[in-house]
C-alpha cells in the first residue's frame, strides 16, 4: 500500500485558501498497521514524485489532502502535493491522464473534498479526478461528493480500510464503514458527515475474508 497524508503544500494563488490537515496525517498513520510493508509518506516527503514513483507497483494507494476541482476546466482539478525540486506539487488532472499507470492498483481512495463530484467528463460521466485514475488501470476509486471534514473523513475512511482488509470488497466496506459511523449516535448522524463517499468501480478485498493478523489493532 502507498499511503500519502497531509502534504506540507507550496502556497500560491490557487491554494492561499486551503490550510494543513492534521487529521489526514493521523487518517494514514491509523491505516498503516493494517497493510503490512505499506510505505508512508506525510509533510513534506508527500510529493508529486515520489507518487508518481510508487503508485504504479501498490496494489492500494490512499490519498489524505487536499484537491481543488474546475468546473469551468475539469482538467485543470488538481491533487495537491509537497513540492519538490522537479514538480510544484499542484498535480492535475490533465498529468495524472497522461503519465499514470496503475496496471498493479487494486483500489484508489482520495480523502479530499470534491474528488467524486464535481462537472461530469466524457461518456463514462467521471469526474476529472477520478477519470485520469480508470483510465491509468484503477478498478476501483473512492472519492467524495461535497467537501468534506478532515476529523469526520478520518475516522469514516479508517473504517473503511478496516472493513476492506477483512474480506468486504470496496462498496461493502463502505456501506460498513458508514453504519459503524451513524452507529456512534449523537453527532454522527448527519449525512454531509457520513454520506459523501462513494465507490465507482469494483475492488476485491485485498485479504481472504475474516483474514486476521497479529499487527492489526
Amino acid at each position: 500500500a502507498l499511503l500519502v497524508g497531509n502534504p506540507a503544500f507550496h502556497r500560491s494563488a490557487l491554494t492561499q485558501d486551503l490550510k494543513p490537515l492534521p487529521h489526514a496525517a493521523e487518517e494514514v498513520s491509523s491505516i498503516r498497521p493494517l497493510y503490512p510493508g505499506a510505505v508512508v509518506f506525510l509533510g513534506r516527503e508527500a510529493t508529486a514524485d515520489r507518487f508518481f514513483a510508487l503508485a504504479g507497483t501498490s496494489a492500494v494507494v490512499h490519498f489524505a489532502g487536499h484537491a481543488v476541482t474546475n468546473p469551468r476546466f475539469p482538467f485543470r482539478s488538481f491533487l495537491l502535493f509537497a513540492p519538490s525540486e522537479s514538480h510544484s506539487g499542484e498535480l492535475f488532472a490533465e498529468e495524472l491522464l497522461s503519465r499514470l499507470q496503475l496496471r498493479k492498483t487494486r483500489l484508489v481512495v482520495l480523502g479530499a473534498c470534491d474528488t467524486a463530484g464535481g462537472h461530469p467528463i466524457g461518456p463514462e460521466g467521471l469526474a476529472a479526478l477520478v477519470r485520469p485514475l480508470s483510465t491509468a488501470g484503477a478498478p476501483a476509486v473512492v472519492g467524495s461528493l461535497w467537501k468534506v471534514n478532515d476529523q469526520m473523513t478520518k475516522e469514516l475512511l479508517v473504517g473503511f480500510h478496516r472493513h476492506f482488509v477483512a474480506g468486504e470488497d470496496a462498496a461493502s466496506a463502505l456501506r460498513n464503514a458508514q453504519l459503524d459511523f451513524l452507529n456512534k449516535g449523537k453527532g454522527y448522524g448527519a449525512a454531509i458527515s457520513w454520506a459523501p463517499f462513494q465507490v465507482i468501480g469494483y475492488a476485491s478485498a485485498p485479504f481472504p475474508p475474516d483474514h486476521q493478523r497479529r499487527d492489526t489493532p
